[in-house]
């Protein structure tokens, strides 16, 4: 009796080791396909990420750093709504010729704010003004890329993600120790 139950639980050991590793081999070959971007790069390819002389003359000669701001937000408004028009026109190359400028605009908007002293009021002013005028993209965003065909999507998709982390950089100096100090129990 006691020979056939050694067989069995050395049967019953080899069943579990291979099966053990039969999961870690499976856990090592999804671990690759999971770090895969979400959005693979078909359909059209994306725009250029730049915005034209003429916009970035105008915001450099912008007096001050509210006046900058405000330019920045009022041109990313000014392509958005361009966007708009090309969209219900079903002119999605046009979307596109855009997007990229104002992908620009948003990147520069943050990018110029956050090379400010991050402790100045009107610096922290600035970037609550950038943060509530960039909040109300997301809506009109998200209709472009209902309205757009599969072969777009992905792109506009990609520019949601970048308006919400530009949203998320303009919000996290106000929240940071050197501004709301965080008081230690004694």
């Amino acid at each position: 009796m006691k020979a056939v139950s050694e067989k069995f639980f050395g049967r019953i050991r080899r069943v579990l080791y291979g099966s053990v590793l039969i999961l870690c081999a499976v856990f090592a070959a999804a671990g690759p396909m999971a770090a895969q971007d979400d959005d693979p790069i078909e359909g059209a390819p994306p725009p250029e990420v730049l915005f034209s002389i003429a916009e970035s003359d105008q915001l450099a000669k912008a007096k001050d750093l509210r006046a900058r701001t405000r330019l920045a937000i009022e041109l990313m408004d000014a392509r958005l709504k361009a966007a708009e028009r090309h969209s219900s026109n079903s002119n999605f190359d046009a979307v596109f010729a855009e997007l990229g400028p104002f992908h620009a605009l948003v990147l520069d908007g943050i990018e110029y704010l956050e090379k400010q002293d991050l402790r100045s009021k009107s610096v922290l002013d600035n970037l609550k003004r950038f943060e509530i005028g960039i909040r109300g993209f997301f809506p009109r965003l998200e209709l472009l890329r209902r309205s757009a065909p599969t072969d777009y999507e992905p792109y506009i998709r990609r520019l949601i993600r970048v308006v919400r982390e530009a949203r998320s950089r303009a919000l996290d100096p106000m929240f940071s120790e050197a501004i709301v100090p965080i008081r230690r129990p004694n």
